[in-house]
């Protein structure tokens, strides 16, 4: 068993965002591999950030279409707004 065994919360946040070296990585997982249980959990959240980081691109574009649809509406309330400040001063 490793001098300090236990697996910190940092140590597991370090090891989702590829932060560790190789070596400590390795350490880490045969570490994990002691504690089943505490390797299914960060396995699930290892699953549950990458399925976040696919689900984004599409999200995004998503987001971007319905910008786009809505923007030729945007454009034109403001010049119709300034058009009729225009006739009622003009």
């Amino acid at each position: 068993m490793w001098p300090n065994s236990r697996i910190s919360d940092e140590e597991i946040n370090r090891f989702l965002d590829g932060e560790l070296s190789p070596s400590q990585r390795l350490d880490l997982q045969a570490r994990l591999a002691q504690e089943p249980q505490r390797a299914a959990e960060v396995f699930a959240h290892a699953q549950r950030m990458e399925a976040l980081r696919s689900a984004q691109p599409r999200r995004a574009e998503a987001a971007l279409a319905l910008l786009l649809a809505l923007l030729p509406q945007r454009l034109r309330r403001p010049l119709r707004e300034s058009r009729s400040v225009v006739t009622a001063f003009g």
